[in-house]
């Protein structure tokens, strides 16, 4: 189940969405609370920021089930703060951000991050995309953890995604 809402305030806009997930082992409230702004250059490009808010309620159970938090661990191990297959959190905050800038109507690059609020690990996700004249969209995103080996996005975590994808 889940609820949006979305508006402007001047020259930003502003989000908000709860959701509840439920099914035999998840029993989750989902807050989130967001803003953004864009900014058109003369010459055609434009700038995208946004940050956002989100809360993760009621989390009991495994977290590593979700491949997001074992991106600090190798071969899916647990993490270290996990204690026999189960977390010890019971909720979840995480501050979120995303700037962008589209250099033509072609192309753009931007950096992503993840924090989580607790012990302040975090995610860099930079990422470029070129659309060829073909409709064939190039698109190279990274992942790089920064945080210690126990916090929740911590440990020396790398990856490179390359992705190519043709619209018809």
């Amino acid at each position: 189940y889940g609820l949006t809402a979305k508006g402007d305030l001047g020259p930003l806009g502003v989000y908000g969405a709860y959701g509840l997930w439920r099914d035999s082992e998840i029993d989750y409230d989902i807050y989130q609370l967001g803003a953004d702004y864009s900014y058109h250059f003369l010459a055609g490009s434009q700038l995208f920021l946004q940050g956002e808010y989100l809360r993760l309620e009621g989390v009991k159970g495994d977290i590593t089930a979700f491949d997001f938090f074992n991106l600090g661990t190798e071969n899916g191990a647990e993490q270290p703060a996990a204690d026999s297959g189960s977390s010890s959190f019971e909720n979840l905050d995480f501050f979120n951000t995303n700037i962008s800038y589209e250099l033509d109507e072609f192309s753009s690059i931007g950096i992503m991050t993840v924090s989580y609020l607790d012990d302040g690990s975090t995610i860099f996700i930079p990422n470029y995309s070129y659309l060829f004249g073909s409709n064939l969209l190039l698109e190279l995103r990274g992942s790089i953890a920064a945080g210690k080996e126990d916090e929740v996005l911590g440990g020396e975590a790398k990856a490179v995604e390359i992705n190519l994808s043709y619209t018809f």
